[in-house]
C-alpha cells in the first residue's frame, strides 16, 4: 500500500469520524422532536440514519444557496455536532448500556472492518466516474447546483450525490465510498437488533449472516453507487412502520412520522423506492380494517 493511500485514508476516517458524530447526534435529537422517546440501540440507529438525511439536505441547502464551499460544509457540520451533542450523548449512553454482543456479530464486524479497508481503494467503476461522481464534482466546480447538458441524470433523485458532494467538498473520493459502506453497516445493525427483539437471537444471527455475506452486499458496500443508502432508508421506513404497528399510544404513533421521513428519503435518492413508500401508505388503512 503506497503512502499517499495511506494518507488518504486516514483523513477519509477522520471525516468519517466527524459525520458519524453529526448524522448520530442531530438525527437522535430530531427523532426526540418527532415524540420518539425511545433510548435502545434501534433508536440510535434510526438517528444515525436520519442524521445522513440532513446531511444530504443540508448539502443541497448550500448547493441551491451557491456556497457549496469548504468552509460552508465544515461550518454546517460543526452546527450539526453542536446542535446534536445532547443527542450524540444520549446515543452514547443507549450503546453502552446496551446487552453484550455474541461471537458471531463480532466476526461479522471484522468483516465489515476488511471492507472497509477496501474502501481505501481509488472509485473506478464506470458510473461511478460516469455519473455519480461525476455529477457532484460538478455541482463542487461551480459551488451550486447545475443542470450539465451533457449529463441527462442530473434530473434525476439527487439524494445520495449530495453526500457525495459533501465528500468531495472535502476533498475525499474515499469518503463518498465510506457513506455507503456506513448505510450498510446501520442497516445490518438495524436487522440484527430488530430480528433479535422479534424473533430472538439465533433467528436475528442467521439474519445478519445471511445479508453480511451476500457478494452484492459486500461489493456495493464498498463503491459509489447509490444502493445501499436506498438499502437503509427503505429498510428504515419499514422497520420504523413495524414499530408504529407493534407499539401502542402516542409513542407508537411517532415511529409512524419516522417510517413516512425514511420513505421520502428512500424515494429521493432512487425512484425504486417509491415502490416501498407506495406500500408502507397502505399500512394505516389495514390496521384501521
Amino acid at each position: 500500500m503506497s503512502f499517499p493511500l495511506v494518507l488518504s485514508g486516514i483523513h477519509a476516517l477522520a471525516l468519517l469520524a466527524v459525520v458519524v458524530a453529526a448524522a448520530a447526534g442531530s438525527g437522535f435529537r430530531i427523532l426526540r422532536l418527532l415524540g420518539v422517546r425511545d433510548a435502545d440501540r434501534e433508536t440510535v440507529w434510526a438517528g444515525m440514519a436520519l442524521g445522513l438525511g440532513v446531511l444530504s439536505l443540508g448539502t443541497m441547502a448550500l448547493g441551491m444557496l451557491g456556497i457549496l464551499k469548504t468552509w460552508p460544509v465544515a461550518a454546517l457540520l460543526a452546527g450539526l455536532i453542536l446542535w446534536g451533542w445532547p443527542g450524540l450523548k444520549a446515543a452514547s449512553a443507549a450503546l453502552r448500556g446496551s446487552d453484550r454482543l455474541p461471537l458471531p456479530v463480532l466476526a461479522i464486524g471484522l468483516l465489515g472492518l476488511a471492507l472497509l479497508g477496501i474502501c481505501l481503494m481509488p472509485p473506478h467503476q464506470y458510473d461511478s466516474l460516469v455519473y455519480h461522481l461525476s455529477l457532484p464534482e460538478t455541482y463542487v466546480l461551480e459551488g451550486r447546483l447545475v443542470s450539465p447538458q451533457h449529463l441527462l441524470y442530473s434530473h434525476f433523485p439527487q439524494n445520495a450525490e449530495m453526500l457525495f458532494s459533501l465528500a468531495l467538498v472535502l476533498k475525499s473520493d474515499v469518503l463518498a465510498q465510506m457513506f455507503m459502506w456506513l448505510s450498510t453497516a446501520l442497516c445490518l445493525a438495524w436487522v440484527f437488533d430488530a430480528g433479535r427483539r422479534e424473533l430472538g437471537e439465533g433467528p436475528a444471527l442467521v439474519a445478519l449472516g445471511l445479508c453480511a455475506t451476500h457478494t452484492a452486499l459486500m461489493l456495493l458496500a464498498t463503491i459509489t453507487y447509490v444502493e445501499p443508502l436506498v438499502m437503509l432508508w427503505t429498510c428504515a421506513a419499514v422497520l420504523s412502520s413495524w414499530r408504529w404497528v407493534a407499539g401502542a399510544g402516542k409513542e407508537g404513533e411517532s415511529w409512524l412520522w419516522v417510517s413516512a421521513v425514511f420513505s421520502g428519503l428512500a424515494l429521493g435518492t432512487k425512484y425504486t423506492g417509491g415502490a416501498t413508500a407506495a406500500l408502507l401508505a397502505l399500512v394505516p388503512f389495514w390496521r384501521a380494517l
